[in-house]
């Protein structure tokens, strides 16, 4: 099992993704995440250069984990 801990100044990107996410349109489904994801690969903005740079990102599961998670 891995477990991964971030400070609260670490995860301030996946904060403004999360904040991204909460925006009314976008949904949860395999397609909105897909959607989603291909969009941060086009802009260019320092926190999507973060978020895209973590192994997470690739992977739908741990992306809905990582960004689209309920909690």
């Amino acid at each position: 099992m891995e477990l991964g801990l971030h400070s609260e100044l670490a995860r301030q990107h996946m904060v403004r993704m999360r904040e991204a996410i909460d925006r009314p349109g976008i949904g949860v489904s395999e397609l909105a995440i897909k959607s989603f994801r291909s969009e941060v690969v086009k802009l260019e903005a320092a926190h999507h250069a973060l978020i895209a740079s973590s192994p997470d990102f690739y992977s739908l599961s741990t992306l809905r984990d990582l960004l689209f998670h309920v909690q």
